[in-house]
């Protein structure tokens, strides 16, 4: 919310005359990044999702499991 407040004050600002391409710039990012990032979190927050991300894209070594470990 506070990224698409940034553009609605950069959009506003532009409307009210003020030029500058730092403002231009702002509008845009500020509307774009909440959309990009949006999926990602998607795919991990969603427990299905997260597993197979994080069987697609390992973080860290992970250790073996203690049930694991026993049964063999």
């Amino acid at each position: 919310p506070a990224l698409t407040m940034i553009g609605i004050f950069a959009f506003a600002a532009q409307n009210l005359g003020m030029r500058s391409s730092s403002i231009e710039r702002a509008s845009f990012l500020s509307s774009s990044v909440p959309s990009a990032i949006n999926p990602l979190l998607t795919l991990y927050f969603v427990s299905p999702y997260k597993r197979l991300f994080l069987r697609l894209v390992p973080c860290k070594a992970q250790e073996p499991d203690e049930n694991e470990a026993h049964a063999r």
